[in-house]
């Protein structure tokens, strides 16, 4: 009776050591659930930057004009190759893009150069790019027209309260007249 006992507690002992392990591949190819617990690489991009970075290559291309303060000297610095850069994004495939050298005209003949040679880096073409001298004549809207839908009014001056409704006491000056 000892030797069978001995032989069971045995047989007890192997089983309760090794265990009921399963060794084949169905076992192992199961996801790990997470439950929320991963978490995304810092750096990695994210859909909250791709659509930031979309509207402000819409608003560049929108707005695509070039300033003085895009330049150090006849070169363009970081802040005109980042404008130009979400210019070239923001345009549509096929189109040509525009870009409107608002400055004095001989600042924008010395400048031409240096905005052509940084277009083509992009992989713009010569037929396929448009520079114009002088402002955008599309975003020349004076803030007076915006700002009396927005604010109460009395004698052409804003008080900077809200307006309850869309009517205002200020009439919006068109400029040139």
């Amino acid at each position: 009776m000892t030797k069978q006992f001995t032989l069971i507690a045995t047989a007890l002992t192997l089983l309760a050591a090794t265990g009921c392990h399963h060794n084949n591949a169905e076992a192992k190819a199961k996801p790990v659930l997470a439950h929320g617990e991963q978490f995304d690489c810092e750096d990695g991009p994210r859909a909250t930057g791709r659509i930031a970075q979309s509207q402000a290559a819409a608003g560049a291309a929108a707005d695509a004009m070039l300033y003085d303060r895009s330049f150090h000297g006849s070169k363009l610095n970081s802040l005109g190759q980042s404008k130009l850069d979400l210019i070239v994004k923001g345009t549509p495939t096929g189109d040509p893009v525009t870009v409107y050298l608002n400055m004095p005209k001989d600042a924008a003949d010395a400048r031409r150069p240096a905005v052509v040679a940084f277009l083509k880096t992009e992989g713009i073409k010569d037929g396929a790019m448009n520079l114009i001298d002088g402002p955008n004549p599309t975003e020349n809207t004076p803030s007076a027209y915006n700002m009396a839908g927005m604010y109460k009014g009395k004698d052409n001056v804003l008080s900077g309260e809200t307006a309850e409704d869309n009517t205002t006491a200020v009439t919006p000056v068109t400029p040139g007249k």
